[in-house]
């Protein structure tokens, strides 16, 4: 079995664990099921897989990078959640399931608050960028392309997610991921990006009427210029990278 075959092995039981119907659902038992398959099966698998593929997981290559990295980052994450507001009054969330998801986070008790922050935050940055930006990538990249593999992850993060109403930004996100991973030879500001974006969720949905909400929409008839301002940075620096050469790791 050649490196290749025994990686697309390896792939299909952590596609799976991916997958799982309720890693992106609002139950909590549930969510706390997925974390734990993830962190037993999930893990192992990619570590794995990361002895045969050896993907570019290497940080960015000094400490003085992360100067402007982070901000940077830091900037392109609020840019996505203003791309989400504005997507969402063109395809309206409804309701229900806004309530839903809000209601699911702030029903369980502090230890399992705790382990899905810890979800949020680390395993699902950790696991899906390493999946859909390390290894699908290179999997694909002989017969798509480099533009192909960016696109075909990004499409499959999407709809990954099991979420109609969300798909369209999605998928942009992933694209940036895809983006920064391919032009910064690293999976870390792609990890980095990812944790972001869901941390600025998750503060939006715990807390509906927190300065951020405000920042992000503060109102009808009123546009965040502040937001935007703080947002054009990451925004300026993206389109940077669209136009660097990619990197032939």
């Amino acid at each position: 079995m050649t490196e290749r075959e025994r990686s697309v092995a390896l792939l299909v039981p952590v596609a799976a664990i991916l997958f799982i119907p309720g890693s992106g659902g609002q139950g909590v038992n549930t969510r706390l099921i997925s974390i734990f398959v993830e962190l037993l099966v999930g893990l192992p698998c990619l570590l794995v897989l990361s002895a045969n593929l050896r993907p570019a997981v290497i940080p960015l290559r000094s400490r003085v990078s992360w100067f402007w990295a982070m901000p940077l980052l830091i900037s392109l994450a609020l840019a996505f959640q203003l791309l989400y507001a504005i997507l969402g009054l063109l395809i309206p969330v409804p309701e229900a399931y806004n309530t839903l998801l809000w209601q699911s986070w702030q029903s369980g008790s502090p230890t399992e608050s705790a382990l899905l922050f810890l979800s949020v935050l680390l395993v699902a940055p950790l696991m899906e960028e390493t999946f859909f930006r390390g290894f699908v990538p290179w999997l694909w990249i002989s017969r798509f392309g480099r533009r192909g593999s960016l696109i075909v992850p990004a499409l499959f993060f999407a709809l990954m997610h099991l979420n109609p109403w969300h798909v369209a930004e999605l998928f942009l996100l992933a694209l940036a991921l895809g983006l920064l991973r391919d032009r910064l030879d690293s999976l870390v500001p792609a990890m980095a990006l990812h944790a972001l974006n869901n941390l600025l969720s998750l503060i939006l949905l715990q807390s509906r009427a927190s300065g951020l909400q405000t920042f992000i929409n503060p109102g009808p008839g009123q546009l965040p210029w502040l937001a935007f301002l703080c947002a054009t940075p990451g925004v300026v620096w993206l389109f940077l990278l669209v136009r660097t050469p990619a990197h032939r790791s």
